[in-house]
């Protein structure tokens, strides 16, 4: 049965590609003629054909044409193939929606796979104590962290043209529609289409760091704001339908960061004023979604009072607002003078306006005509709340207005928790020149790190200031300490939580920390005398090198008392932070997932034996490469004690939309997080095999990694000619000019890959269909480790059918090599011109590839890569046919734009070659559902 409702879904599936494949083709007809179809046709089919039956004649003909093509032609081309990506990707996506709603009916009324529902069901199969999961619902804490890097190829206009459709879309399976109803909504698709096609696809001047906070906050207004209140909603009713007779006390379990304004590690373009502006922006946001709820909640509560009563303490509010409200009072008395609800909500919503008015005019909230905290609007909720239910309007207290309430204290008057990130070394520098101007230290920089610390820790716990009204700094220094009193400003302004983390990326050593810690100090957000904090402090570690020894430099900081104190101040909770990208960059794939898990186990005791509660932010993003994968199973796959109902996550470029651009989809995912959460931090059976790490398997693990590491590295950083291989193979340096964000591809300039930032590093390898950074090395490693010995082969084929770790490890690296293309890449690499360069690279590469898959399977036990995940396998075969002929046409254009002198008379072919070779990347970049 189950068989023949998947056939029915994936027609209806094949119905609606088919429907907007029509569209889009009618549209190219009428917009660009039948001869631009007809060449995107001839492409099309041939690339089907190459892929039903390889030949190198059709392999030669097919790149020929497309690398052919005059730049122009080339232009309309990958627009057309890229237009139908982005129908194709949306028609999955409601699809998707579909299968959900379609499988929850059908399963009714046994809760959703995944879901927070089914994980309270299942602790409860397990006999987990209801005190035990309340006890956990007190402390749980998971936060997802939107940021800024450019792994987002599309433009809010698209994002926004492609969100219509979907509507549309949708539109046409509401029952009883009629023909007429239909044509009317082809024909509007036609529109959107034809607008999305007449659009720009990619941005042409590089996004401010406004831009992007800007952009961030369409999918707060999009689907978030709605859907949080939803997942905590289903889950208070899964604890009262599962656990009978027991009432539990659910607070907001889910919160929002975002670095977006914040993260100024290599980003000159955030500067403190930036910083400001986007939580000043946050908080308008936030306010006027609670007005439009709180006036949308004021037409709903029209009870009359010759109907029904109201408690006195909301009466006498009412008096109380209007004696500060005069001429907001005598506008509502005259309208509602029997209906108090409306009246008190009334009241509430010019509240609200004075104090967006206050903070656009520059001005502090003023008390009793506005809120001064979100603590102010929750309690004024809590009187309609109580005074409904106390007058036979329970069902009124528990619907919209709950949900609004439920949403306030997620987003609060801040929205999303600013964190800032800045490098170690502009620390470094600061607290040197200050050191230097105040006589105490001349020559702190050159100092190793154990001295540096034990100096720090001296002044932390001296309570003289080290600055003086009269000291001139550099302009760096004077920055780093104007980002903190932009800190301090944030929080005087919104609130103490709208700007409390200060995250210091590629932290070496203890001292890294105190420095903040100090110069936190100077500028009053901390003192360690009097034990007060308001900045949480957070190490990153991103190298092989620093994960490492990351557990010993928390210990360190956790030993030395004047960190302690910061530490006490904040609950003795420690915040530490794990890149996935460096790390995978530095090491290799394998190599950087198992330092991070080994990382991940070693901070927990170091935590645990000073009884500090460590909260785990992992830097994951949106690729294989970056620590990307499905969160569900990652989470699960985390050792145990890492997750005690606490952790954050990075949420980056392309994955935003993907996870929050539909509310349907947004609401699956925050689900499935909060499954996984529940589980790896309460259930028996998951802890225990989580905890499961037998030394074998560690040995195993650690052989793995050390082959892998060695493969990778004598590859990457130890190969003379890998170098010039990387930079001519990929559109690297394209990538580096394309507009897709505020941030610099690298840190530094130069042409070195330890400069380059893992975003563009894999964002390269994605394009020229490599994808090295998600399996280079694992196959060297699994075969070497194996030999001729069929036991150690069934050793690793039971860590994968028991470990979590090591399962979602393979499986993601299943996916990246499904996403490659050995054939593609060859094309690229036809891009060297140097033979010896290539050859002494490329073979490498193949060979490495080939011996991976093979590997990777053997290992999982199938046939082929993703047997055991057939929807996405599916996806990849039928998407890879459109992909293909405009990388062809990239590698023809990159081979052109090459040869080109950069003198005055090339400079118009130049930017047409280089604009359609940014519209290239956005298409293959929609076209495998990944850039970085």
């Amino acid at each position: 049965m189950e068989r023949d409702e998947r056939a029915g879904a994936g027609d209806r599936l094949s119905e609606d590609v088919r429907l907007l494949g029509g569209i889009v083709g009618n549209v190219l007809r009428e917009q660009a003629g039948a001869e631009l179809y007809d060449t995107v046709e001839t492409l099309r089919t041939g690339a089907i054909a190459l892929r039903n039956e390889y030949s190198a004649q059709r392999h030669a003909r097919l790149v020929d044409l497309a690398s052919n093509l005059d730049p122009r032609t080339a232009f309309d081309v990958i627009r057309a193939f890229n237009l139908f990506f982005q129908v194709v990707n949306l028609a999955e996506e409601n699809h998707r929606v579909r299968v959900l709603r379609e499988r929850e009916v059908r399963l009714s009324p046994a809760p959703r796979v995944d879901s927070a529902h089914e994980a309270v069901l299942s602790l409860q199969r397990e006999n987990v104590p209801a005190d035990d999961l309340q006890a956990l619902l007190r402390r749980m804490y998971v936060q997802f962290v939107f940021t800024a890097h450019p792994t987002e190829s599309r433009r809010r206009t698209t994002l926004m043209h492609l969100r219509g459709l979907s509507h549309l879309v949708q539109s046409l399976e509401a029952p009883h529609l009629s023909p007429s109803g239909r044509d009317d909504l082809i024909e509007e698709m036609h529109e959107v289409v034809t607008a999305l096609w007449q659009s720009d696809d990619v941005r042409t001047s590089r996004p401010t760091p406004l831009d992007e906070v800007y952009n961030n906050l369409y999918f707060f207004q999009e689907s978030l704001f709605d859907v949080i209140a939803r997942v905590h909603r289903d889950l208070s009713a899964a604890l009262r339908s599962v656990y009978e007779g027991r009432e539990f006390d659910v607070p907001a379990v889910l919160r929002f960061g975002s670095w977006m304004g914040g993260d100024r590690d290599g980003n000159p373009n955030v500067t403190p004023e930036i910083t400001v502006r986007t939580a000043r922006l946050q908080k308008g946001v936030a306010l006027q979604h609670y007005i439009t709820r709180l006036d949308e909640l004021r037409h709903r509560l029209s009870m009359s009072r010759r109907r029904v009563g109201a408690s006195d303490e909301l009466l006498c509010s009412i008096v109380s607002d209007e004696a500060n409200l005069p001429q907001a009072a005598a506008r509502l008395r005259a309208r509602t003078d029997n209906e108090p609800y409306r009246r008190k909500v009334g009241l509430m919503i010019e509240k609200l306006r004075n104090v967006i008015a206050d903070m656009e005019s520059g001005q502090a909230p003023t008390a009793q005509v506005g809120y001064l905290h979100p603590e102010e609007l929750l309690a004024e909720l809590d009187l309609l709340r109580d005074s409904l239910k106390a007058h036979s309007g329970s069902r009124l207290a528990g619907g919209a207005l709950a949900d609004l309430r439920r949403t306030v204290q997620v987003f609060g008057f801040h929205l999303a928790r600013l964190d800032v990130r800045q490098h170690s070394e502009r620390h470094r520098a600061a607290v040197a020149e200050i050191l230097a101007a105040a006589g105490v230290c001349p020559n702190y920089a050159e100092l190793d790190p154990a001295s540096r610390r034990e100096l720090l820790g001296r002044l932390l716990l001296d309570p003289r200031p080290l600055i003086g009204i009269y000291h001139s700094y550099s302009t760096e220094t004077t920055e780093t300490l104007d980002v903190l009193a932009a800190v301090r400003q944030v929080q005087s302004e919104i609130g103490p939580i709208a700007c409390d983390t200060y995250i210091v990326s590629f932290t070496s050593s203890a001292a890294d920390l105190l420095e903040v810690q100090l110069l936190a100090r100077e500028t009053a957000l901390l003192s360690p005398q009097e034990g007060w904090s308001k900045l949480q402090i957070v190490p990153l570690f991103e190298s092989i090198e620093d994960l490492r020894n990351c557990a010993n430099i928390v210990a360190e900081l956790l030993d030395e008392p004047s960190y302690r104190a910061n530490v006490q101040a904040w609950d003795e909770r420690q915040e530490v932070m794990l890149g996935y990208s460096d790390s995978n960059k530095d090491g290799g794939f394998f190599t950087g997932n198992w330092e991070l898990y080994q990382a991940q186990r070693a901070l927990a005791r170091v935590c645990e034996s000073r009884s500090v509660t460590l909260r785990l932010f992992h830097g994951r993003g949106g690729a294989i490469g970056r620590g990307g994968g499905p969160t569900h199973s990652a989470i699960l796959g985390q050792p145990a004690g890492t997750i005690q109902g606490e952790m954050k996550l990075t949420e980056q470029g392309e994955v935003i939309f993907a996870r929050y651009g539909h509310p349907a989809i947004a609401h699956r995912y925050l689900d499935q997080v909060l499954n996984a959460a529940l589980r790896a931090s309460l259930s028996p059976k998951i802890v225990a095999e989580r905890g499961r790490l037998d030394g074998g398997w560690e040995r195993a693990a650690s052989e793995l990694s050390a082959t892998a590491l060695a493969a990778y590295r004598e590859l990457v950083y130890d190969t003379p000619e890998f170098g010039e291989y990387f930079h001519k193979a990929t559109p690297i340096a394209e990538i580096s000019e394309l507009p897709m964000a505020s941030r610099p591809a690298r840190r530094r300039s130069g042409l070195d890959v330890e400069q380059l930032r893992a975003i563009p590093w894999v964002f390269s390898w994605m394009q020229s269909r490599h994808t090295l950074p998600g399996w280079y090395g694992l196959g060297t490693a699994i075969e070497t480790y194996v030999g001729e010995d069929d036991a150690r082969l069934e050793e690793l084929r039971e860590m994968y059918r028991e470990w979590p770790f090591f399962r979602s490890t393979l499986d993601n690296a299943q996916m990246i090599l499904a996403k490659a293309d050995m054939h593609t890449a060859s094309v690229y690499a036809g891009l060297v011109e140097d033979a010896q360069v290539r050859d002494s690279v490329w073979l490498r590469i193949c060979g490495e590839y080939d011996r991976t898959e093979r590997w990777v399977v053997k290992v999982a036990g199938l046939e082929r890569l993703l047997n055991n995940t057939p929807v996405l396998q599916r996806s990849i075969r039928l998407r890879n046919p459109y992909v293909d002929p405009i990388s062809y046409i990239q590698v023809g254009l990159l081979r052109r734009l090459r040869t080109l002198s950069e003198t005055p008379e090339h400079a118009d072919e130049r930017r047409l070659l280089l604009d359609t070779i940014f519209l290239s990347i956005n298409g293959i970049a929609a076209g495998l559902q990944n850039t970085g």
